[in-house]
């Protein structure tokens, strides 16, 4: 009978760390996808309460099955312990969508080596994401299968009538996120919608599709913090009357 090697991590520390290093995933990627990577030999799910990795994952993390596919596929083919390791001041400006392209291509063989990834890099940091697959794409000679990876988000077209009920569906999810208002620029809107659209729908669809999404936000982050803290109940009262709020 085969005799698994106890578990020498402290689960709360890692589950913490990865909780901290979510909060900046564009900055933190590398480490993120190691520490998932971590957890997922460790099985630490079992020791938080959870039946599967996945579940733990999309609990600790707030991020959808196919995120964390990419996180963990980055840490295999360019992480610390990957096939071709590439450290993180050189992905700088590169956020991880295209850093799970680039692993596509050490995947493939496209990449051997750190020196070869290089200038692949800089490609990157020149070109958009759509523009940035499509070399990739070329380079292998097929398509990144759309399972794996992002849509661009400009696959997506906007009509103009729904402009602004999109705005507004933004700085919900800004408000989740803790972004200000007044730091929206352009950039950090197409992020959010991206995310609303692709990775996080299952997260902010009962938010910014619903006619009250103030009381989706207190429900959300009242799922948020039982699933962190099971012993802990969530209750909201209004400010002057004292009465519970009903979500």
């Amino acid at each position: 009978m085969e005799v698994k090697e106890a578990v020498k991590i402290k689960v709360a520390p890692l589950t913490r760390e990865i909780r901290e290093a979510v909060k900046n995933i564009e900055a933190t990627y590398l480490r993120l996808g190691r520490l998932l990577a971590v957890a997922k030999e460790k099985q630490v799910h079992f020791q938080e309460g959870f039946e599967d990795f996945y579940t733990y994952a999309k609990s600790v993390t707030q991020r959808e099955k196919r995120t964390i596919d990419m996180l963990l596929f980055i840490d295999r083919y360019i992480g610390a312990k990957g096939e071709v390791p590439i450290e993180r001041e050189l992905l700088s400006e590169i956020r991880y969508t295209k850093a799970y392209y680039l692993s596509v291509l050490v995947k493939e063989g496209i990449v051997k080596s750190r020196e070869g990834a290089i200038p692949w890099i800089d490609r990157a940091k020149s070109m958009s994401t759509a523009e940035f697959k499509e070399a990739v794409n070329e380079a292998l000679g097929k398509e990144i299968p759309e399972t794996q990876s992002w849509k661009p988000l400009s696959s997506y077209r906007v009509p103009p009538e729904e402009k602004e009920a999109i705005d507004q569906a933004i700085e919900l999810a800004a408000q989740l996120e803790g972004i200000p208002k007044e730091e929206l620029d352009a950039g950090k809107k197409g992020i959010l919608l991206s995310r609303i659209v692709e990775d996080w729908k299952g997260y902010y669809a009962d938010v910014v599709f619903q006619r009250q999404p103030e009381l989706g936000i207190l429900k959300k982050r009242k799922e948020i913090t039982e699933a962190q803290f099971p012993e802990i109940e969530v209750i909201y009262v209004k400010k002057d009357s004292k009465e519970r709020v009903e979500l």
